[in-house]
């Protein structure tokens, strides 16, 4: 039987994790749980890193086992469900569940109306797993994918080499033939005209000479596809010494209070910025730091600056934001810039 494609494409954090970390994320939630949560580990594994159970959960009288299928493009067909089935019935288990990074097809949604077993699709793992260690385990992921590529793709490469070995060896004689060729060419103008060898070399030096550099040296190189979640950012921020809470205005305006003027300065916003660096898009990103004590009817200043603009540029001079009270129907925020 054909498998279907998914009908949502996710190109996320969790779809760049390995499937044993995506484990390792499931078997950390159901911790949090109250489970006492038995991991069958690759090494333990009976039938390998994609094995019918993954998991075993333990609570009071309650034993389910567990299956994660970190499944990209297509989605979950009714054998595995059945199969899982299965499996709980040969262990005795109370409860299974099935657990995909996708979707799964409308024959298996109807296998799991089954009161035994629980069909956990890609949108509600995404809700239930922790964003911070889904991040962490990307990176980590992607580390070990750039250190270690995998053999199938080195597999890949020796073949097309050694296809390609037949005709190395002709095509390296031509080659050669052909510079030779080239330069003999070359000699017999500048050997009739020797002036010109000076003008030759001055204009293969400006042809090849290296462009000039166009782009900042502290420019930054953002991850353009993972837009910067809020909470994500919330909690980056929370550890940094100074800062006393945040509030996003909208999709790009985030507001960050210090405790004191000791951290009103440029170099709190590069050290906010370079914090949320690993969360992904700083591009539109601009951060507005201002100082605790702001009361109601208050006038307070912020300092405003662009997380990819250079150290020492900002954005305005003498931005103000002005608090009202709460109960207010007048803007929460007003505000005038100076030179920019």
């Amino acid at each position: 039987m054909a498998l279907r494609r998914n009908t949502i494409q996710w190109e996320d954090a969790l779809t760049r994790v390995e499937p044993i970390a995506f484990v390792e994320l499931v078997g950390d939630y159901y911790l949090r749980e109250g489970y006492r949560v038995e991991r069958a580990g690759a090494e333990s594994r009976e039938q390998g890193i994609d094995g019918k159970v993954d998991l075993r959960l333990h609570r009071g009288n309650e034993h389910i086992v567990v299956q994660c299928k970190h499944w990209r493009a297509c989605q979950m067909p009714p054998d595995d469900v059945h199969d899982l089935l299965g499996i709980a019935l040969d262990e005795g288990a109370t409860g299974a569940i099935l657990v995909t990074t996708g979707e799964f097809t409308a024959a298996a949604l109807r296998a799991g109306r089954n009161e035994r077993i629980e069909l956990i699709d890609g949108r509600m793992i995404r809700a239930l797993l922790d964003p911070i260690a889904v991040l962490q385990a990307a990176h980590a992921s992607d580390a070990r994918a750039s250190a270690n590529p995998p053999s199938a793709l080195r597999t890949t490469r020796e073949i097309r080499r050694r296809a390609a070995r037949p005709y190395l060896v002709p095509a390296m004689v031509f080659a050669g033939c052909l510079i030779v060729a080239i330069g003999i060419l070359r000699a017999l103008p500048s050997a009739a005209h020797p002036t010109s060898r000076k003008s030759d070399a001055d204009a293969a030096q400006t042809r090849f000479a290296p462009p000039r550099a166009t782009k900042p040296a502290t420019a930054r190189v953002p991850d353009v596809f993972q837009p910067i979640d809020h909470e994500a950012a919330r909690m980056a921020l929370r550890p940094i010494a100074g800062v006393r809470n945040t509030a996003w205005l909208d999709a790009s305006n985030l507001v960050v209070t210090v405790e004191s003027s000791g951290q009103y300065n440029p170099a709190m916003i590069e050290t906010i910025c370079h914090a949320l660096e690993p969360l992904g898009d700083t591009i539109p990103l601009v951060v507005n730091l201002r100082e605790f004590g702001a009361r109601s009817m208050d006038v307070t200043m912020t300092l405003s600056r662009s997380c990819q603009l250079p150290r020492g540029k900002s954005m305005q001079t003498d931005r103000q934001i002005e608090v009202v009270a709460s109960g207010s129907r007048e803007p929460a925020f007003r505000h005038t810039s100076g030179p920019h």
